[in-house]
């Protein structure tokens, strides 16, 4: 039902703004383009971007971003060939998160009754399913965070689960998504290899390190071998030259000055806005799990650019850490609910029972007389109903001799 309800409300946001005019040829028209090419078994080409870039003519879209993982809708265009067949697509990815979620809540619910285990699986799929990144995608178009968000869930899920070749699988899928996602994928291994380690499983140890390697290494290899080798100019994204010239130069003042870092991450103020909306929107809980380390660089990407646009949340680029930031607060949330269950109860509160049941104290001997039902009064014409003695009026000599 909520998988349900997020389709139908992703799908009904995109196609407004189809039916507004407010998609247009970035970055709806250009993916529609590559799509198409890819459905006529052709590398994915687009003419739009060819025009605005300046790039030359037959430029593919694979030197702009690294993202094959697009080549999977390309069967849709065999039924229907037509932009808005990417606007339901992205819909139906949004809506195929919801089942992952409710299983990374039961996860992280592990242990606790029942009852508590299923509010939470179902709280966690309606905030998944309505969450304003979601929306923000859906009403911007179509971007390859279609594919981002699922293939990131399941990727948590599945550590979650301790099911690490499933993971190491999805985590490679996720570097297809795009270049950057590689980083988001050397965390995650990181991440999963400390966890293996202190639960004893050597080969989940294994699997994290190789991640963790991996991962940046498909990034590097991304950036400098292959968006160049498919038509792409070095460096052409680069929009950090607050934090250095290069990512050579940006790390090593990362490291020596993180203050002017740090600095630059909170200025103007709408890079602090960004990120108290981001997470006090989820009451600061993503905070509290590791889980948010894996955030750090899609928001570093954000904050640290001297692109206004990737400033506000307002685009689809919150889409990208919606599934980060929730699993995060799932963990932690179910951390604060198994730390409240071991709470010491006050003592005697289990003695205490309501009157009246079995094991509870015993009725007091007025309580008993006072729950005495005692047998309706005859009435007739002429002898008053009996009343309580308290509310019983002085009778005359009269009265009492008539009744």
């Amino acid at each position: 039902m909520l998988a349900a309800l997020c389709f139908l409300v992703c799908c009904a946001i995109g196609l407004q703004s189809w039916t507004a005019l407010r998609v247009a040829g970035f970055d709806l028209g250009i993916f529609d383009q590559a799509v198409r090419s890819y459905a006529d078994f052709a590398l994915p080409r687009s003419a739009i971007k060819n025009v605005h870039h300046e790039f030359p003519p037959g430029f593919s879209v694979l030197g702009d971003h690294f993202s094959p993982v697009l080549a999977l809708l390309a069967p849709l265009y065999w039924l229907w060939d037509d932009p808005r067949t990417l606007i339901v697509a992205q819909a139906a990815l949004f809506a195929a998160g919801v089942p992952v979620v409710r299983r990374i809540a039961r996860h992280c619910y592990a242990g606790a009754a029942p009852a508590a285990v299923r509010r939470a699986a179902d709280v966690a799929g309606l905030v998944y399913a309505l969450g304003w990144p979601l929306a923000n995608a859906a009403y911007s178009g179509f971007h390859e965070v279609a594919f981002a968000v699922p293939v990131t869930l399941l990727m948590l899920e599945r550590g979650l689960a301790r099911r690490h070749g499933p993971a190491a699988v999805w985590a490679a899928v996720l570097c297809t998504v795009k270049e950057d996602m590689g980083l988001v994928v050397g965390l995650f291994g990181a991440l999963l290899a400390v966890r293996a380690h202190r639960a004893g499983s050597r080969g989940g140890r294994t699997t994290g390190l190789a991640l963790m390697v991996a991962g940046p290494a498909v990034t590097a290899a991304a950036v400098r071998w292959f968006l160049p080798a498919m038509g792409g100019v070095p460096g052409y994204y680069w929009s950090y030259g607050r934090v250095g010239a290069d990512p050579g130069e940006a790390l090593v003042r990362l490291v020596t000055e993180p203050w002017a870092v740090a600095l630059v991450a909170v200025t103007p103020t709408v890079k602090a806005a960004l990120l108290v909306w981001l997470l006090g929107t989820l009451a600061l809980l993503p905070l509290g799990s590791p889980t948010f380390l894996l955030a750090l660089p899609l928001l570093g990407e954000r904050v640290l650019s001297d692109n206004p646009n990737h400033w506000p949340a307002i685009h689809h680029y919150d889409a990208f850490l919606w599934p980060i930031l929730l699993t995060a607060a799932l963990e932690t949330a179910g951390r604060l609910h198994r730390a409240r269950s071991r709470l010491p109860r006050p003592p005697g509160l289990d003695r205490i029972r309501p009157s009246g049941t079995r094991g509870g104290a015993r009725p007091t001997r007025g309580a008993r007389a006072r729950r005495v039902r005692r047998p309706p009064t005859r009435w007739s014409p002429r002898c008053p109903r009996r009343r309580s003695p308290s509310a019983r009026p002085p009778r005359s000599s009269w009265a009492r001799a008539s009744c």
